[in-house]
């Protein structure tokens, strides 16, 4: 059983969750459609030359979408986590939260779990969290440090950790079940 729900695992693989998905959608309709209509025109003769029209059109699209994937989305990336660094979250989002799913983008989309790791040890050590809170990072690191770092022994020590600091909660008992398991899964995995 994952330690994670499959919300906080990363990043969703709708389009939902892409904020520069109606960009690309723009950029689609308006310079594939231009393209389209020029190479029927090229093709039926009534504008020959409306085929360079139709290839400079289709060259723009990858261009442009190129700098949407590889520039804008990065920098957006950079800035939200900055802004969730520094306690700037969406309206409904709090701390928390932001940095949460800023670490999620890290190890789904962008494939850097060590950053992500990293991330969520700073918010751990560097500010004073509710033991809510504490909880759903330090699950959430353990969840990285399990699936993706594949260093089930620091999944096991974060786990340990949340159980010690904070054993009166009630989900003490599911900390503990979820050590259990982990501990029963890795310990069958050195065996074979």
């Amino acid at each position: 059983m994952p330690v994670l729900p499959e919300l906080q695992r990363g990043r969703a693989r709708t389009v939902d969750t892409d904020p520069l998905r109606y960009l690309r959608g723009v950029l689609t309709f308006f310079l594939g459609s231009g393209a389209v209509i020029a190479l029927v025109l090229g093709l039926t003769g009534l504008a020959p030359r409306a085929l360079l029209l139709a290839g400079l059109l289709w060259a723009l699209l990858g261009i442009l979408t190129g700098v949407v994937d590889l520039v804008l989305e990065p920098l957006g990336e950079l800035a939200g986590g900055a802004l969730a660094r520094l306690g700037f979250s969406g309206a409904k989002q709090d701390r928390v939260s932001a940095v949460l799913a800023h670490a999620a983008e890290l190890a789904g989309t962008l494939r850097r779990p060590e950053a992500a790791a990293a991330e969520l040890l700073a918010l751990e050590h560097g500010a004073a969290l509710r033991p809510q809170e504490e909880i759903r990072v330090g699950l959430t690191l353990a969840s990285l440090y399990e699936h993706q770092l594949d260093d089930p022994g620091r999944a096991l020590a974060e786990l340990r950790r949340l159980i010690d600091r904070h054993p009166q909660l009630r989900q003490t008992v599911q900390l503990r079940n979820r050590l259990a398991e982990l501990r029963a899964r890795h310990s069958t995995a050195r065996l074979a």
